[in-house]
């Protein structure tokens, strides 16, 4: 056994120091060395038999390594639970004390000290200042246009050799540059134009060309960046169903939902992972002959010359150039009816029957997302005002012996961080706030249902995903992280309803807006380049 002694060195500091005797030390490897001795079997010896001086020269150090590392851990945080000692972090070794060299053939007295950072005892203030709950404004107006947008993605096109262009039109066209050599066959969805070049094309027959001066103007919200990918194919050629499903539906809800993380405040980096559409993996390609490493090279070469020719249409300038757009077929989508077949395909369990239900649903889903952004940045409000309005003691010399490495910058995210931790602690001491295997259930489901775009299908029944949730407990390091992020959620819902929140609807232009004007605010300095 170890001389354990302990001091407090400062209101959150503390000291301890292990002495071990050498005789100690021997006595434990002795008896470590005879439940060997019974197992193993070294040659010019009869088994059990073997003397002790010859068994430390032989296997002395393999034994004695684990066995003082275990006796430390044992006696140090054997102490700090039988003192009821609350620390912020694991003991941390003195650097400036000189310890001896030890082996199982030279022991010595062994003297270890560890400095701790300890818990402050501080009184919690909740915020008195009222937080806002962004919510996703999803009035009749909202819904009639999300429903619109759903029959047409299910409805059907056929090709109009006859008439005049109709608002439920698609128009395959040839984008052609005035006295300039760029030149596009691409659609356009009579719906997303903009009034200008809409009222042009309305009632108009096959043929019908206009011209216009800038073509981000064609379309509703029209970017350079989507005329060079949409309009123009620079980057090369895109799927009509993909352009549509882009446009009309993912630009509207996914583009600028950002991730926000589950410790908002405590992280607070918020950065976009934007995926370059231009970068392709090559796979590894077997090559068995001299000509099967020709052509190879050959197709490689083809391919760089085809990225660098996309790269080089893609930074052409737009500017003062002016295109005409020649209407050559006119398609005509009509959109699905609201029937038994159509409620069946958006909800296989049958759970959507007429549209009331299916207007209630797609509200749902529509603010499921947008809502749970807005959480999350009341959160991170609610934290810093907890943080900033809460002032006690950290040991902030030790933390930086912790972070030595770390930039100025990357400190400050580590200390707020510990003290939100401290801060949220406390709330689950003081709320009695503790997880429940149901909790952690529900946080298992929540991110198998993010795998699985949102949505949980049919064979997803409680069985299989009990089972789930047993196989990802297996796994220490999923436990942990569905662990730490249900209680977090916990002892939010509980922060939440401490406090006064004030619920604002935005519509989805604005979330937007609001997410990113958010995004920009609480990026740490430096983070974009990163």
């Amino acid at each position: 056994m170890a001389e354990v002694t302990y001091e407090k060195t400062g209101p959150v500091t503390g000291r301890i120091q292990l002495a071990f005797s050498k005789e100690e030390l021997s006595k434990q490897l002795n008896e470590e060395l005879r439940k060997e001795s019974k197992r193993v079997s070294i040659k010019g010896f009869r088994k059990g038999k073997v003397p002790m001086s010859a068994l430390r020269k032989l296997m002395g150090n393999q034994i004695f390594g684990p066995l003082l590392d275990r006796t430390i851990q044992e006696e140090l945080f054997g102490y700090i639970e039988q003192n009821d000692i609350k620390l912020i972090f694991s003991p941390l070794p003195d650097e400036d004390e000189k310890v001896e060299t030890i082996s199982a053939t030279n022991i010595k007295d062994l003297k270890l000290s560890y400095d701790l950072g300890l818990e402050p005892d501080f009184e919690l203030h909740i915020p008195e200042q009222s937080f806002t709950k962004y919510v996703l404004k999803t009035d009749d107006a909202f819904i009639d246009e999300q429903l619109e947008s759903l029959r047409k993605q299910r409805g059907e096109t056929e090709d109009v050799t006859e008439g005049v262009i109709g608002e439920n039109d698609i128009l395959k066209v040839t984008i052609q540059e005035v006295d300039g050599p760029i030149s596009n066959d691409t659609s356009l969805y009579v719906d997303s134009l903009s009034d200008s070049v809409k009222g042009q094309f309305l009632g108009q027959p096959i043929g019908t060309s206009i011209t216009v001066d800038d073509l981000t103007t064609v379309e509703k919200d029209g970017t350079e960046a989507n005329v060079k990918k949409y309009l123009l194919e620079l980057d090369g050629p895109v799927d009509d169903e993909d352009e549509y499903e882009d446009e009309e539906f993912d630009d509207e809800f996914d583009d600028e939902l950002e991730d926000i993380v589950s410790d908002e405040y405590a992280q607070s980096e918020f950065e976009d992972a934007e995926i370059d559409e231009s970068e392709v993996e090559m796979e590894d390609v077997e090559i068995d002959t001299v000509e099967d490493f020709d052509e190879a090279e050959e197709e490689e070469e083809e391919f760089d010359e085809e990225q660098e020719e996309a790269t080089s249409s893609a930074d052409i300038d737009l500017s003062g150039k002016s295109f005409t757009i020649t209407v050559n077929k006119i398609a005509r989508l009509t959109p699905a009816e609201l029937n038994e077949e159509f409620f069946i395909q958006f909800d296989p369990t049958g759970e959507i029957t007429n549209e009331e239900q299916l207007r209630e649903r797609l509200a749902q889903n529509a603010s499921e997302g947008f809502n749970k952004q807005g959480v999350s940045m009341a959160n991170f409000e609610i934290q810093k005002a907890l943080v900033e309005g809460n002032d006690f003691e950290v040991p902030t010399e030790l933390m930086k012996k912790l972070s030595k490495k770390d930039s100025e910058s990357d400190f400050e995210l580590f200390e707020r961080g510990v003290r939100w931790m401290l801060i949220r602690n406390k709330v689950a001491e003081q709320k009695k706030i503790e997880l429940q295997y149901e909790d952690v259930r529900a946080e298992a489901l929540d991110s198998l249902l993010q795998m699985l775009g949102g949505q949980r299908p049919g064979f997803l029944t409680d069985e299989f995903l009990d089972n789930y949730v047993q196989n990802m407990l297996k796994d220490e390091k999923q436990r942990e992280e569905l662990s730490g992020n249900a209680l977090e959620k916990k002892i939010m819902a509980a922060v939440r309803d401490a406090v006064t929140l004030e619920e604002q609807e935005l519509t989805v232009d604005e979330f937007n807006e609001t997410i990113k004007a958010f995004n920009e605010a609480n990026t740490p300095a430096g983070g974009e380049e990163e």
